[in-house]
């Protein structure tokens, strides 16, 4: 029987490569076969994708507080909630909207909701949720509430807008290792910074860089000719091979339009999505991460920061793109894995909870609010109430930003909201 990544990836044959070539194989090379760990069946029939438009995911891992982030400050109920969280106009809270605003961390941000360039979901989450991150999490990921599965709602949209030949930029992880979302579809790379996605010399002889990539090559075009794992270690590290050789022709030439806030690592991160988009290599997806959001304790002191960050990190991003003239090619979409609990807890914090906002950025969307404000004279045990399905925001973007059909990819069809102008 052929070996498959599957089979490689499922036997203990993987971790015994990955565990004794760890220390010496490239770091490329490890993500490339982490990202084979769930390898794809018969690809789904869809058109071709097609357009350069590209969805940038922000995923604000830890449980981002919407209560705080987009506080309803004018509410008695909210105020009773959160005696020492809770928000007003006194603490610089911006209002968007008749008694609701934003944390005065994202204050910088109303120029682009009045030109209706930022879009909030309100009340976003799923059925019987779970207050797990690992399991919340993986249903983001997967798209799949009422079962665990392996294949991440991007493979599958990744097959079924399959190109022909592939593209191995069409998305891309901009973090240590590609997300989960990817598993199941094609070879994703996972690239921290363009200058460090290659074979790296040796610090001993820096001039024979050139020589290694050589030598890399034939190594894994050899190997494709051999049994048992080494030709999926040939594919993996020729694909590997490729997307460097791919990435450092054509990224050279980008330079940013904007000064990236420093000591941001979210900027650092957004800026590598503006160099790949300037650099035409066709990414539909990137997929950002951002940690740092499970605030149980001393929330005050931590999420304005956190907040702060996201803002400047999305502000000189974007606008890069517009000095660019990319702009209108791209959309971004921020979500969490779940909300925090209506109520504070006694150490200055916010506990695990349920529903909460999804913010959408791009001078393509209609913007403004949808789906009900939160009611917090209704909850569920101390709970916001969801009222919108995560997957209704998918379906809205898969279908109205990336001009895909939704239900192939979410396994199921879902009501679209009209964030995106037709």
């Amino acid at each position: 029987m052929p070996m498959t990544r599957r089979r490689f990836l499922k036997g203990g044959l993987a971790v015994a490569a990955l565990g004794t070539m760890g220390a010496t194989m490239p770091s490329v090379m490890v993500r490339s076969l982490y990202a084979a760990n769930a390898a794809p069946g018969p690809a789904l029939q869809g058109a071709p994708a097609g357009g350069p438009r590209t969805l940038v995911v922000l995923q604000l891992g830890g449980g981002n507080d919407g209560l705080n982030a987009l506080p309803p400050f004018t509410s008695g109920a909210y105020h009773d909630l959160r005696p020492q969280l809770g928000l007003d106009e006194s603490d610089g809270v911006a209002p968007i909207a008749e008694g609701l605003g934003l944390h005065p961390s994202l204050a910088s941000l109303v120029p682009r909701w009045e030109r209706g360039e930022m879009a909030i979901v309100q009340n976003v989450g799923y059925p019987e949720p779970d207050r797990s991150h690992f399991r919340s999490m993986a249903v983001w990921q997967t798209a799949q509430p009422a079962e665990a599965i392996e294949e991440g709602w991007i493979g599958r949209y990744l097959d079924f807008r399959a190109e022909t030949g592939g593209d191995q930029w069409r998305a891309v992880g901009v973090d240590p290792g590609p997300s989960p979302a990817f598993r199941g579809g094609p070879f994703v790379p996972a690239v921290e910074s363009i200058d460090g996605y290659t074979l790296q010399a040796d610090p001993v002889y820096p001039r024979d860089q050139s020589s290694r990539l050589v030598a890399w090559q034939a190594l894994h075009t050899a190997a494709g000719a051999r049994t048992g794992s080494l030709p999926l270690l040939s594919r993996t590290g020729l694909e590997a091979f490729e997307s460097m050789e791919s990435l450092q022709a054509v990224a050279g030439d980008y330079a940013p339009m904007v000064a990236y806030p420093s000591g941001n690592p979210l900027a650092a991160a957004l800026q590598t999505v503006a160099q790949l988009i300037d650099a035409d290599l066709g990414t539909n997806i990137a997929y950002v991460t951002m940690g740092g959001f499970d605030t149980h304790a001393e929330e005050g002191d931590d999420h304005g920061p956190l907040l702060a960050n996201v803002a400047s990190g999305l502000n000189a991003f974007l606008d890069d793109l517009a000095a660019h003239g990319r702009l209108d090619q791209v959309a971004v979409m921020a979500f969490s894995e779940f909300g925090r609990r209506a109520g504070e807890n006694g150490s200055g914090g916010t506990d695990h909870g349920k529903a909460g906002p999804v913010f959408l950025f791009g001078s393509g969307l209609n913007g403004g609010l949808y789906g009900e404000a939160p009611d917090l004279r209704n909850l569920d045990d101390g709970d916001l109430r969801y009222s919108v399905d995560f997957r209704s925001v998918y379906a809205s973007v898969l279908e109205g930003w990336l001009g895909s059909e939704s239900e192939p990819v979410l396994l199921g069809k879902f009501e679209t909201l009209p964030i995106f102008r037709a």
